[in-house]
């Protein structure tokens, strides 16, 4: 494995991904097992083979708050083509492009906030998100680690 280069990990149309961080390869490797049951991404929970030059690289993952905060707000993007972030990115930033794009939070989170007296209806604290005073509803993750982290 490659002791200076490692594999940052974002999403990309709701998989986590990471490029070969090898110069010249610019080959992607993705989490999980593909829907069409053709085979197992080469990224892991600690680590990138990559695929195209055989390299075994450090896989960088944001932490376990944030990786269940993005996948929170991106699941509620009926779109898989948006649900895109990079590294660079809050969780604040992510709220804002749903907001601006129109997704809001759900009716039944709106009609609990009431019944409970009001209140932000989404919050960050974190890097967990909160609809009304709940957890958000609708926001499954197509993929998630093994074992919850």
């Amino acid at each position: 494995m490659s002791d200076t280069l490692t594999a940052a990990v974002y999403m990309n149309r709701g998989w986590w991904v990471a490029d070969c961080p090898r110069p010249f390869c610019h080959h992607a490797e993705y989490f999980g097992v593909a829907m069409n049951g053709a085979g197992v991404g080469g990224l892991h929970p600690e680590y990138m083979m990559c695929g195209g030059c055989s390299g075994a690289f450090p896989a960088a993952w944001p932490d376990t708050d944030m990786r269940r905060g993005v996948e929170q707000l991106l699941g509620l993007r009926p779109d898989t083509t948006n649900r895109n972030w990079y590294p660079t990115e809050t969780l604040s930033d992510l709220l804002w492009e749903n907001t601006m794009a129109g997704i809001t939070p759900s009716q039944n989170a709106i009609g609990a906030a009431r019944e409970q007296g009001g209140g932000m209806l989404l919050s960050i604290s974190g890097g967990e998100v909160t609809q009304g005073f709940e957890a958000i509803q609708g926001g499954t993750p197509r993929l998630a680690l093994p074992g919850g982290q």
